[in-house]
């Protein structure tokens, strides 16, 4: 299939290129085309305001191409560059645009457009609604357990300590699990934010055994089966973990050595730093090989099997044709789906049950969508979250498809509670869903901060 080009390349390579297509098709010199342009249909950062809308152009057609953009109107439903337009201040083959200083509760038309000597062509028309006070999204953020400092201490939410806090989990009776990276333990926060270690340690090693004397390597990220059991991926000794209810690690999958090794007896497989993890209904695991950029999957039989991705590379496909780039987490839908954060991608990818992959989000070539998607969440109604390392929380909104920052800002690192870009994180890392609020890893805080939604 067609991909992407990506971003940046200069745009006299990209005419290069083209002509060096046009001379091997052998196509009379005489013609000319437009370049074609596609509009992204993904909006992001609708407010009351703004939004952004993106465009890609996937063929230069015969003339240099001297501007790309946005054009938009609220009356005109095909507009075109008579109607307002927002010139990309550089000429790159991928772009994205924010629109600004419109009217709330207004409907908007948009569509990508490209301009040569041959004539300016336009991408398919994306309708967008801008937000009003009452529809807003209103996230306001507080810190529900961590001192802010590192270190480990278990107790009272806001006394307990972190070590840098990855991937978490919640039970069904509403306790969250935490991955305390650089403690090497699993930590239990209760719903009333008291805070224990649920296994490990804290010794750096590979130890099975009762929670006291389980050793672990740098624990990434964790996911939960029917029966409350919590599976692990041990980054450290490229191992996946399972912990039961008591509190006892035995070694799931893996030899201990990093590589790739598919293998009907799962302690003879190799993973190369195993991060996300996620339980399908019938209780087959699947993990994010980072390293090796591929989804794995362990069945019940204890068989590791290759689900998706065939190496490093950014393609839509099916199995082992799709590729991913250094994936660190995952997340099922209530349908099924597998969705995946396709960290070096700036994307978040979804495969099917039957290993159709596709990019629901984001793009190698547009870093402004998503920047680091470190781990994802997923609610009742579908809408999926990020933790995005730039230091945000972002939401896909089921409903309408739509993409927000809903919590902190992109590149601003730090620490404050509050709503929407007033709060700050610190390179947010784990994300779960509990009782309609979520709950994130803020990773160089040392924290796991709350975040109720309105909206």
């Amino acid at each position: 299939m067609r991909q992407f080009l990506p971003l940046p390349i200069k745009l006299a390579t990209l005419v290069a290129f083209f002509a060096l297509t046009i001379t091997a098709c052998k196509k009379d010199s005489t013609t000319t085309t437009a370049p074609t342009i596609s509009t992204g249909t993904l909006l992001t950062d609708v407010t009351t305001t703004s939004f952004t809308s993106a465009g890609v152009v996937t063929d230069l057609g015969t003339s240099a191409i001297t501007e790309v953009g946005l054009v938009y109107s609220s009356a005109n439903q095909s507009p075109t560059t008579s109607d307002t337009k927002v010139a990309n201040a550089a000429l790159v083959a991928n772009y994205a645009i924010t629109i600004s200083n419109l009217t709330p509760g207004t409907t908007y038309y948009v569509r990508a457009y490209a301009t040569s000597a041959a004539g300016t062509s336009y991408g398919s028309t994306v309708k967008v609604t801008t937000q009003t006070a009452a529809t807003a999204t209103v996230a306001t953020v507080s810190t529900f357990a961590g001192s802010g400092t590192a270190g480990y201490v278990d107790g009272g939410a806001l006394a307990a300590q972190f070590n840098n806090p990855q991937g978490m989990v919640a039970d069904a009776q509403g306790n969250i699990y935490v991955c305390d990276q650089f403690n090497h333990l699993v930590r239990k926060i209760t719903p009333a934010g008291v805070v224990s270690t649920f296994c490990g340690s804290g010794a750096l090693g590979h130890t099975d055994g009762p929670a006291a004397t389980a050793a672990f390597y740098s624990p990434y990220a964790l996911a939960v089966d029917k029966q409350n059991n919590l599976y692990m991926t041990d980054q450290g000794n490229n191992l996946v973990i399972k912990i039961t209810p008591a509190g006892v690690a035995t070694t799931l999958a893996g030899s201990g050595i990093a590589g790739y090794v598919n293998s009907n007896t799962a302690l003879t497989a190799q993973f190369n730093a195993p991060r996300g993890i996620a339980v399908d209904a019938s209780g087959n695991i699947y993990v994010a090989d980072s390293n090796n950029s591929r989804i794995r999957m362990i069945s019940t039989a204890g068989v590791v099997t290759t689900f998706a991705g065939g190496g490093i590379g950014f393609t839509d496909d099916t199995g082992a044709l799709a590729l991913f780039r250094t994936p660190t987490g995952l997340a099922f839908d209530t349908n099924g789906n597998l969705f995946v954060a396709d960290y070096g991608n700036y994307a978040i990818r979804k495969i099917t049950s039957a290993g159709v992959v596709t990019t629901v989000a984001g793009n190698r070539s547009i870093t402004t969508l998503i920047g680091n998607p470190n781990a994802i969440a997923i609610d009742a109604a579908n809408n999926l979250y990020i933790a995005d390392g730039t230091g945000r929380v972002l939401r896909l909104q089921n409903s309408s498809g739509i993409l927000n920052s809903i919590a902190g800002s992109a590149s601003v690192y730090g620490f404050a509670d509050g709503t929407n870009t007033a709060a700050k994180f610190n390179v947010p890392t784990g994300i779960v869903t509990v009782g309609g609020a979520l709950y994130v890893a803020d990773y160089n805080n040392n924290l796991i901060r709350k975040i109720t939604i309105t909206n």
